[in-house]
């Protein structure tokens, strides 16, 4: 659903074994308007994102953001 939104140019998920975090996942956007756009905000609606939010791993999460200036063409 949120590769639907023409501001996200992909995700990739992780999972580790003997690490301090057990799961990374990985979104590429141009604009930081895809992280709150309609498409994200369906995305959150879902049965699918409610069983995710069952684990502790998806729940309680860090969150880190990096932007760059000037992004390549």
């Amino acid at each position: 659903m949120i590769l639907e939104c023409p501001d996200w140019a992909g995700s990739a998920r992780y999972s580790f074994e003997n690490s301090e975090w057990t799961h990374l996942a990985m979104h590429y956007v141009t604009s930081a308007d895809a992280l709150d756009g309609p498409a994200m905000r369906a995305a959150r609606k879902t049965p699918w994102r409610d069983k995710f939010l069952e684990h502790d791993w998806f729940g309680k999460v860090d969150k880190s953001f990096h932007f760059r200036e000037n992004p390549p063409a």
